[in-house]
């Protein structure tokens, strides 16, 4: 609260002459040169019991002050007023009358200030209540308002406080529910990384054994294809065989009743050699006679039979697919159940898809 201060007091040091108590002095008495002017003595006095009075000092108010502003004529005269006044008080000339009249007039105006003064303050002084007054109600207005302020925000910040934590219970709750998510997909993600492991190791397998069985079906093709080749050879050869014994029989029963006509049907390999075996038989026996089985079984024993390039190749090959079976099935028992059971759930779709299966 401001309040306002009360007005200082003011020393006159111009405008109002300072009033002196000059002592009548006798005039037949003469000053004594060497004092202070302005000080008169009467009679003879002691320094010891004399007293020393020096003139009242009056502070007037500054608002109670009015100022004349003195012309040059006025500093004129009153400079030489004052130079009178002093070559007259040195001279011991004093006018006491004109004095108590100027100190006189004085008081009165003292007195009119001082009247002025006090309904001033009291002017003042109501003012000062009044004010007093009126910050104290600014005063309650200003807490009251701030509190009104203090309470919305802090009913504001309250409403805040527990929507913040609604939602921190939301996002708690939604936390979880996506940390339990991803648990489940991260097992999800473990179980089909398994598969997909186990799945790589039997395609690379699959393709090891494909790769394996396509050489073998390529080996067996040619070996085939060579088996077939001298099979032709030899039917070739054994029908030359079959035209030249049916020549040597029908000439050997020339002149004789004939028992064997050539046929011009068709004959498979077998029936080849089952026919070529009976005119060799018929040729035997018609210029040898019969002739007992015991020197066919010698000639039988001491033949040794061995395998033609063909053969050799198709029974390399047999050899190989027989082992390459055993290593496929020594390879399925040592796999783990786990292994067969990933790969059991594994769509075949998705097997047969896979580019394992289209290379070579």
């Amino acid at each position: 609260m401001e309040t306002e201060e009360p007005p200082k007091s003011v020393e006159v040091t111009s405008g109002v002459p300072p009033v002196r108590h000059h002592i009548l002095q006798n005039p037949r008495k003469t000053a004594v040169p060497g004092e202070s002017p302005g000080v008169l003595q009467l009679g003879k006095i002691l320094t010891e019991k004399a007293v020393e009075v020096e003139a009242i000092r009056i502070l007037v108010p500054k608002a109670a002050i009015t100022h004349d502003v003195p012309s040059k004529n006025a500093k004129g005269k009153s400079r030489g007023h004052h130079r009178g006044e002093l070559l007259g008080q040195s001279e011991g000339t004093v006018e006491p009358r004109k004095e108590l009249s100027e100190v006189k007039n004085l008081l009165e105006k003292l007195k009119n200030s001082e009247r002025r003064l006090l309904q001033d303050k009291e002017g003042l002084s109501n003012q000062l209540r009044v004010q007093t007054e009126v910050n104290r109600e600014l005063k309650k207005l200003l807490v009251a308002s701030v509190g009104d302020d203090l309470q919305y925000h802090f009913e504001r910040l309250a409403r805040e406080k527990n929507q913040l934590i609604l939602e921190n219970e939301a996002l708690g709750q939604s936390t979880a529910q996506l940390s339990e998510q991803l648990e489940r997909m991260s097992i999800q993600c473990d179980v089909w990384r398994s598969k997909f492991l186990a799945s790589r190791v039997m395609a690379d397998e699959l393709t090891n054994s494909r790769a394996g069985l396509q050489r073998q079906n390529r080996d067996a093709q040619s070996a085939i294809q060579d088996l077939l080749s001298e099979r032709e050879q030899f039917r070739q050869e054994m029908i030359a065989t079959q035209k030249l014994l049916e020549e040597l029989l029908v000439s050997l029963q020339w002149g004789r009743e004939q028992t064997y006509y050539p046929s011009t049907q068709p004959y498979t390999t077998a029936e080849l050699a089952l026919t070529n075996h009976k005119l060799a038989k018929a040729v035997n026996a018609h210029l040898l006679g019969n002739v007992g089985t015991n020197n066919q079984k010698k000639i039988l024993s001491t033949v040794e039979f061995c395998s033609t390039p063909a053969e050799k190749m198709a029974e390399t090959t047999i050899l190989d697919c027989q082992l390459f079976l055993k290593c496929q099935s020594k390879k399925k028992r040592k796999h783990p159940l786990v292994l067969v059971l990933l790969f059991r759930q594994i769509p075949s779709s998705l097997i047969l898809e896979s580019p394992f299966f289209h290379t070579v």
